[in-house]
């Protein structure tokens, strides 16, 4: 990090249960600009699930609206993108939309340097074609400790055991993963 930068954070939503990448965010945002990037749809919603359509409608409803400061200068977007996209068509979608709603941001944040934290698997997918490969840092959990099957690791195929999830971004699209 350098002392000019900002950060695009990736991470879950905003005001689900703290993890350690919230901690982290939020005492990066203490000191430089930081935008939290909401959940952005990393299994289909079922719309016949009460809780998913309640997600779907508060989505839609913040899904344009600029990014809400929470605290020193860490701000929340929640962008609307096509849940688990994965025809080109939708990746494509969903890179235009986040990338213009990302912008409208930065426009807003100090920091001449965008660095792009990806907390989730799929978030390579929305960065900017031109973006620059060291400034993208992709953290994934590994279940047993060593990137094996059915932890979402390299071994596993792009699947993750039973949870919809997928944990590898589009062919060709990459960035530094780091497994802890």
């Amino acid at each position: 990090m350098s002392s000019s930068s900002r950060i695009v954070g990736f991470a879950k939503d905003w005001d689900d249960v703290p993890t350690c990448i919230t901690h982290v965010l939020r005492r990066t945002g203490k000191v430089m600009d930081v935008c939290w990037v909401d959940s952005i749809g990393t299994r289909r919603p079922k719309l016949g699930r009460p809780r998913d359509f309640g997600r779907l409608c508060q989505r839609v409803k913040r899904g344009f609206k600029r990014a809400e400061i929470k605290e020193n200068h860490l701000r929340v977007m929640s962008p609307i993108l096509v849940p688990k996209a994965q025809s080109s068509l939708a990746l494509w979608l969903n890179r235009k939309l986040f990338n213009w709603l990302i912008n409208r941001e930065l426009r807003d944040m100090r920091g001449d340097v965008t660095e792009y934290w990806c907390m989730v698997p799929n978030a390579v997918d929305l960065l900017p074609e031109e973006v620059d490969q060291q400034r993208v840092i992709s953290y994934q959990l590994s279940v047993n400790g060593n990137g094996g099957p059915d932890d979402g690791g390299p071994d596993d195929g792009g699947r993750m055991a039973d949870d919809g999830y997928s944990d590898t971004p589009t062919p060709g699209r990459s960035a530094k993963v780091i497994y802890y």
